[in-house]
This record gives structure tokens, sequence and C-alpha cells, in this order.
């Protein structure tokens, strides 16, 4: 994941600040790397996430990662057995 650059004129660009935003819900993902931490300082190093078959069914590419709400979301559905249709 890319770490925070301010362009010249103090306005993050579009990559940049989608990287910060859940794919899913679109709302701050609190990753580490955004906030120019160490990624051991992240709350994804304690979380336990589903199978990688899991996230790609909710069209997750990697691209950005997801807030703790929305990996909560994914694990309840799943031990309910919940499939997504949209």
């Amino acid at each position: 994941m890319n770490q925070i650059d301010v362009n010249n004129s103090g306005v993050e660009n579009d990559e940049q600040t989608d990287s910060m935003l859940c794919p899913l819900c679109q709302t701050s993902n609190q990753c580490a790397l955004t906030t120019k931490q160490e990624i051991e300082n992240c709350w994804c190093k304690t979380a336990e996430f589903p199978p990688k078959s899991v996230l790609l069914a909710n069209k997750l590419d990697g691209s950005a990662c997801i807030c703790q709400d929305c990996l909560a979301r994914i694990k309840l559905e799943l031990a309910l057995g919940l499939k997504r249709i949209d």
C-alpha cells in the first residue's frame, strides 16, 4: 500500500485518497500505512481474516484495505452462511 504524499497544491491525489477508503463502504479504513505509520501499528496485524476466496467474492482486489466494520460484517455473513448477491 502506498504512503500518502501530498502534491504541491496540498491536495492528495485520487489514488492516494482511494487507498485511505474502504472499498466496500467508502469510509476511512484506518490503515497505518496511509497515515505514515509502520505496518506493525496497523489494526489488521491482530485481526483474523476469512479465506481469500471470501474476500474475492466481495469484489476485493487488494488495491485498498477494508475497514474493521466491513471485516466484521463479512465474518458475520460467513458465520451465518449468508451469500451476497449484489
